[in-house]
């Protein structure tokens, strides 16, 4: 617990707030969008995959874990499409994953320079 009131003296955590204050509406859209993109893709998955892998794909439940698990680039390897529709939707799925991963990232680090910028006019 004192470490955390050590926060409160340090500036750089003091701009880390204000960031995250300032950046929370393009953050939370981009989780929503991540969210819809996470759940269209289980749907796809499910109708490219489900007749061949039922115990993988056959239903959005068991899909969206393939989802989350691409989505996230963590890719476990665990369940993976084997038809060669749910190979080309994987990996578009896939590709659309890293740029969600980066979309926050980008909207933090741009939000974070022009709070820096700000702190240091002062």
């Amino acid at each position: 617990m004192r470490l955390l009131k050590l926060f409160r003296y340090i500036r750089a955590f003091d701009i880390v707030w204000i960031t995250l204050r300032a950046a929370s509406r393009q953050l939370a859209a981009s989780f929503a969008m991540a969210g819809v993109i996470i759940y269209v893709s289980a749907y796809a998955l499910y109708f490219a995959e489900g007749k061949i892998q039922p115990e993988n794909f056959g239903s959005v439940p068991r899909a969206l874990w393939w989802s989350v698990a691409t989505l996230t680039t963590v890719g476990y390897g665990d369940v993976y499409p084997i038809t060669p529709l749910g190979k080309i939707l994987a990996a578009f799925i896939a590709l659309v994953g890293v740029a969600m991963v980066a979309l926050p990232a980008g909207i933090l680090a741009s939000t974070f320079q022009t709070q820096l910028h700000k702190s240091d006019k002062k």
